[in-house]
């Protein structure tokens, strides 16, 4: 069976589907995601309704930095809990502070009206917020919850944790062929906004690397960027740097910053945290596009920087200067534009369908055989109908 929206033929949805069957129903299971909402997680959540999750069973607080507004109204007609909060932006005000709070009180609003003692209660996360909010009151421990969470950055915190948990973003499949997809969209972005601010000589600063801020310096070399990287992660990328013919500073990055920051024009973060002070940055003499291409707006000092730019507005897609600072895209990441997909949706899917996997494997693996070991099959699925659209797509081209 194929679910058409905008003319699109999901079939790698279509794969999980068949792998599970139509007769694995979702029953006695809540689900609570912390989302982007985009047109792929618009199909995967009404997969579940029709694998009757009940839309009374099913909580989604979503990040407004990274919503299109016709996905938003297509769940809310569709009854599912969709947190009005979420719709609220305040530029003087940091994303995560406000975000973390609000998850607090969905949580609070979920142990209200819910019977969760007995139920397979399913955390969706992006960026460790839900898992960071269960823990905080002792829920994990109360309740049968298992998680899964799809960001490279939160990786190693949660991985020596006791959760039965999955990390998507660490799944071959999405590092393979998702994340070199990213860094294009990066990179197509960054132009953009060199174009914009008519950068003359762009020099690039990507700080942190891998994953995806080593896909970025590798596109930067493709297309004669001057591109300089740092990462405290050094013997993990002696081999890109020797690649890149770059240079490994052993320096700490407090005394590499002031040392060479100045000398570009262009700082793209991928850290998932902020070291620099809105103080420090003010120092910089020449005008500097600041961009992320991590999460959320803590790569930077950003709401400190929108509190003072030229422009104040609540708009949050929109660029903040600051005497010599440029925060493109309000501090956010530059891949998120409020586009229903930001890359293809043949693309983005790949990672969906294996979200979708993952839920649904949560919710049935006491009826599957563990010998079966899904993992290994619903990958080599999937790789198999990405490679064959691949194919597809080069020889269209031609």
């Amino acid at each position: 069976m194929f679910f058409l929206y905008m003319g699109e033929i999901f079939t790698l949805l279509d794969t999980v589907d068949e792998f599970y069957g139509k007769k694995n129903k979702l029953e006695n299971t809540l689900l609570i995601a912390s989302q982007h909402l985009l047109w792929t997680q618009l199909e995967m959540f009404k997969r579940l309704l029709a694998r009757n999750l009940e839309a009374k069973d099913a909580y989604i607080i979503w990040k407004n930095y990274s919503t299109n507004k016709e996905v938003y109204d297509t769940l809310y007609k569709e009854w599912l809990y969709i947190d009005p909060a979420s719709r609220e932006f305040e530029y003087t005000e940091s994303f995560d502070n406000r975000f973390d709070n609000k998850i607090g009180k969905l949580l609070d609003k979920v142990e209200k009206e819910q019977q969760l003692q007995g139920k397979k209660i399913i955390l969706l996360d992006d960026w460790w917020h839900l898992i960071h909010a269960a823990q905080e009151k002792g829920r994990n421990e109360k309740y049968d919850i298992l998680w899964i969470e799809q960001t490279s950055s939160w990786y190693n915190k949660i991985k020596d944790m006791e959760l039965d948990f999955f990390n998507v973003a660490r799944s071959n499949t999405k590092l393979t062929y998702e994340t070199p997809h990213i860094g294009d969209l990066c990179i197509e972005r960054m132009i953009q906004s060199i174009e914009k601010n008519e950068i003359g000589s762009p020099k690039c600063l990507v700080v942190w690397c891998w994953p995806i801020g080593e896909a970025i310096i590798l596109r930067c070399k493709k297309i004669w960027i001057p591109c300089t990287w740092f990462d405290n992660a050094q013997k993990q990328l002696k081999t890109l740097a020797q690649t890149c013919n770059m240079d490994i500073s052993e320096k700490h990055f407090m005394d590499f910053y002031q040392e060479k920051i100045k000398d570009f024009n262009i700082i793209i973060w991928a850290t998932g945290a902020n070291i620099l002070s809105f103080e420090q940055l003010e120092k910089l003499w020449s005008k500097v596009l600041l961009m992320s291409a991590s999460s959320s707006d803590r790569e930077f000092p950003s709401a400190e920087i929108r509190k003072h730019a030229d422009i104040k507005t609540p708009e949050i897609h929109r660029d903040r200067e600051y005497k010599n600072v440029v925060l493109i895209n309000s501090g956010f990441p530059i891949t998120f534009h409020g586009n229903y997909h930001e890359v293809s949706q043949k693309t983005i899917e790949l990672t969906i369908a294996l979200l979708y996997w993952w839920v649904l494997h949560q919710a049935f693996k006491d009826q599957r055989d563990s010998e079966e070991q899904p993992l290994n099959i619903i990958n080599s699925r999937l790789l198999e109908w990405f490679k064959i659209r691949m194919i597809q797509k080069k020889n269209i081209k031609k």
